[in-house]
């Protein structure tokens, strides 16, 4: 028996998926989703169709399928389908293995959601993009016995393309450059002009959280080039893509936290980035960071706002 389905459920379908879509970067419009899309395709199409595709799957589980209301009205399966897919497509080169591996971890997404969601509820967090960040972990240490070679695209020492960007321009035009490049690198793809066009678009469809992008990735990029004594590390833009993910997360929130509260905030998620690049990349495991500062900084920041007033480990007289 087939199931026929109306024009008027198909229209609801794609505006929730684009709207899905828009919210990995806290924002809730169709018309947003469709243009982050459908312009970032045509910048990159391998990357994005990935992240089409992946973030479809993700959409089609929730809808099909026994799934908590808030992960389908916060469209955390799209979001984390969508980001699954274009580190995927970053992180590994093309080969025999690279699309069924895509698959495997594409539908895996929404069952890791679940799993993190029911984990993370008694602490009241939201799992935010903690699962694709573990699909592409397992995935990752899986390549090394698998034929699904790693790119070196986000290494932290393929510097070459970053370098030519920077010769014989003057500081402030450096400055500029770094920040472009770090908004880009929210969706792993290196490339200044992609980074102002998401600034662009964010900005046009709330100013507020467009300001907070802009102002979040500038003080974590003017953070890092000073402490970094002017060492040219700073450039490639690679620790403060956090900071922007953080400013506009933050930013859509105004009843919790305010400016100054904000960039505090961002500036954390700089030297987070730093101590995980050290730690899991650096430190022998071998791991990418991926949006891990951003995820931790957000729940700090969200468990800053509800202190437990019975604190078991409090000396009696203090409670």
């Amino acid at each position: 028996m087939s199931i026929a389905i109306s024009p008027n459920q198909y229209s609801v379908h794609i505006r929730d998926y684009f709207q899905g879509i828009s919210q990995t970067l806290f924002l809730k419009n169709a018309y947003f989703g469709a243009l982050l899309i459908l312009i970032s395709i045509a910048f990159n199409f391998h990357i994005f169709a990935c992240a089409f595709v992946a973030s479809l799957i993700g959409y089609g589980y929730s809808t099909l399928y026994r799934t908590p209301k808030i992960l389908r009205q916060n469209g955390l399966m799209t979001i984390n389908g969508f980001f699954f897919g274009v580190a995927f497509a970053s992180l590994f080169q093309e080969s025999p293995p690279f699309y069924f591996c895509f698959l495997i971890g594409a539908f895996s997404i929404p069952l890791l959601t679940k799993a993190l969601f029911e984990i993370l509820q008694h602490w009241k967090l939201s799992p935010l993009i903690g699962p694709y960040i573990l699909a592409i972990w397992i995935l990752w240490l899986c390549s090394g016995v698998i034929a699904l070679p790693q790119a070196s695209r986000l290494g932290i020492l393929d510097q070459s393309f970053i370098w030519s960007q920077f010769t014989e321009i003057p500081l402030w035009a450096k400055l500029l450059k770094s920040m472009f490049l770090s908004m880009g690198q929210i969706f792993f793809f290196r490339n200044s002009d992609y980074g102002l066009f998401l600034l662009v678009l964010i900005s046009i469809f709330s100013p507020r959280r467009g300001f907070y992008f802009l102002i979040g990735t500038a003080l974590a990029t003017l953070s890092f080039y000073g402490i970094s004594g002017g060492e040219s590390v700073w450039q490639l833009g690679f620790f403060s893509y956090s900071a922007g993910l953080v400013g506009i997360g933050l930013a859509a929130q105004p009843e919790k936290f305010n400016w100054r509260t904000i960039l505090l905030f961002c500036v954390l998620s700089l030297f987070l980035s730093l101590a995980l690049e050290r730690l899991l990349s650096g430190g022998g495991v071998g791991l990418p960071i991926l949006s891990l500062p951003y995820v931790m900084t957000f729940w700090f920041a969200m468990l800053s706002r509800a202190p437990r007033v019975n604190v078991g480990w409090a000396p009696s007289e203090v409670i």
